[in-house]
């Protein structure tokens, strides 16, 4: 997204930049680099070597938080917080902001290989009956295993549809499909493709 000429890129975490964070992000940052810098901090840091307009905001959108989406053109989602997130979303719906919720899942099959889903689901003021069935905002296990495990590939993977989908929005791509809700399914190499106009 930061090698878009979009004008701004607004930063939204709370979160400290941790090891399992190096682990997932681009590049590899140097051991004495990681001392907790704010994820925003971080990534904001690492992108503007290469282009203006980030804009950090080093804590969690929450209701108070709210009205600093207002007015933004396009919104990714990327959140673990269930009830935040329906929070953000139902705010996204009634302003009519377009946005992107990705979302993994996976899980260990008998003989000890990761199983799972990766997932893109896009929201408009136009089309959004969808979100409700297939954007969960129920509390996961509490002993979740993408928690434990670092799967980078695949959060590339989910942040590289992401950004392909809102280009097809945004008419970069030719969209001949029109998905809304797609899933990329790990142990098969497919891609699944729900609420398609």
């Amino acid at each position: 997204l930061a090698k878009t000429p979009v004008a701004e890129i607004h930063l939204f975490d709370g979160d400290s930049f941790d090891l399992h964070n190096a682990f997932r992000a681009p590049g590899a940052p140097a051991k004495e680099e990681l001392t907790l810098p704010k994820k925003v901090d971080w990534f904001g840091a690492l992108y503007d070597r290469m282009r203006k307009g980030i804009v950090r905001h080093p804590y969690h959108v929450r209701t108070q938080q709210l009205m600093e989406l207002r007015g933004t053109s396009f919104i990714f989602l990327s959140i673990d917080n269930p009830k935040a997130k329906k929070v953000i979303i139902d705010f996204l719906l009634a302003e009519k902001i377009p946005f992107i919720d990705v979302g993994m899942g996976i899980s260990l099959d008998r003989d000890g290989a990761l199983r799972g889903q990766a997932r893109v689901t896009v929201g408009t003021p136009e089309v959004n009956a969808h979100i409700e069935q297939v954007v969960s905002f129920a509390e996961g296990p509490e002993n979740n295993l993408y928690r434990n495990i670092q799967v980078a590939d695949l959060n590339m993977l989910n942040a590289a549809l992401a950004v392909i989908r809102w280009k097809k929005c945004m008419g970069f791509y030719a969209d001949d499909a029109n998905e809304y809700h797609s899933l990329f399914n790990v142990q098969t190499g497919t891609v699944i493709k729900g609420v398609v106009l």
